[in-house]
């Protein structure tokens, strides 16, 4: 069950609703929307694809050595999977699986257009077509002592890669540009990767006990903000990066204004949803539904539909 919340203290509030909740057999870790379908992995690696409209089963799609992520593309036919052995194509319209060994495991999966998938492979970027052709890569990131360990990914123009290094610092670099001077985001990582919002300029990034907000533009990224959240799972509404929702150990989601920040009161969340478990992963589907991954094996999706943000709002500039 997911309950709205309201609380007097800091004005956050609910106008939406649960339309349906499934528990699954093993705790999931991280999911994705496509066309009527939602696609779960488990922290064993394996994958149940979801019917979107009751959250009944479609099918299981494996990789070997298990998944780790997965990511559906932006028209919602193709399912790109990582794991310690590769990376799969999964198509959704007649089940077809392409699954590639690799050299080196792949961390995550970021989809740059329906057509084209970048995989993270140890320290570098490289991207296929849905057939699992390569197409171009990233010279290999800055190595030790800033040696990227995890939660590699790339802005959707594959300009800038962000990721996690051994010293558990967050750096994001220009692609082009690999042996540059990298932007440290965070000294601390959180326990969820950095994500970019769909139009590139807005960088979310998780730390211990906060989350920094960045602005990704013409110019070196700026910080805008720090939310008072511990995350684990971020989620941007689908657009210009102008709504983010986090989840995390309190049990609560929150809707957060991005690159907005209040004249008097700072950041404050727009509206709140208490789980029965802590979130581990967040997906929107549209901009008003979200799909949640608890810890407790439940998977539920909330009809989303927060009051409009007060007028006196100061707009922060794209750097």
């Amino acid at each position: 069950m997911v309950r709205a919340l309201t609380s007097p203290a800091t004005g956050e509030h609910s106008q939406g609703s649960q339309l349906w909740s499934r528990r699954l057999p093993w705790e999931p870790t991280s999911l994705s929307v496509g066309v009527g379908l939602i696609a779960v992995v488990g922290h064993r690696g394996g994958v149940r694809v979801l019917d979107l409209d009751g959250g009944e089963e479609h099918g299981h799609v494996a990789l070997p050595g298990g998944v780790t992520d997965l990511a559906f593309s932006p028209d919602g036919r193709s399912l790109a999977l990582t794991g310690p052995r590769g990376y799969g194509l999964w198509r959704a319209v007649d089940g077809r699986l392409i699954a590639r060994a690799t050299a080196e495991a792949c961390i995550r999966a970021c989809w740059m257009g329906s057509g084209v998938v970048a995989i993270a492979q140890g320290r570098h970027v490289a991207t296929y077509d849905t057939d699992g052709v390569a197409q171009w890569s990233t010279t290999a990131l800055p190595a030790a002592p800033t040696d990227v360990s995890s939660d590699l990914t790339l802005s959707i123009d594959g300009r800038w890669a962000v990721g996690s290094t051994h010293q558990r610092k967050t750096l994001l670099w220009e692609t082009h540009r690999p042996s540059g001077r990298p932007v440290e985001c965070e000294d601390s990582s959180g326990r969820h990767g950095p994500v970019f919002s769909d139009s590139g300029h807005r960088l979310a990034v998780p730390a211990e006990r906060h989350l920094s907000l960045w602005s990704i533009g013409p110019r070196r990224p700026t910080r805008l903000a720090v939310l008072p959240v511990c995350a684990s799972a971020v989620a941007w509404r689908p657009g210009d990066g102008d709504v983010l929702a986090t989840a995390g150990s309190d049990y609560t989601i929150r809707l957060w204004p991005a690159g907005v920040r209040h004249q008097r009161n700072g950041y404050t969340s727009l509206a709140a949803w208490h789980l029965t478990s802590p979130a581990t992963s967040l997906a929107w589907i549209g901009r008003r539904m979200l799909v949640a991954a608890e810890r407790g094996g439940r998977i539920a999706l909330l009809d989303i539909n927060p009051a409009p943000a007060p007028t006196t709002w100061n707009d922060a500039k794209v750097a």
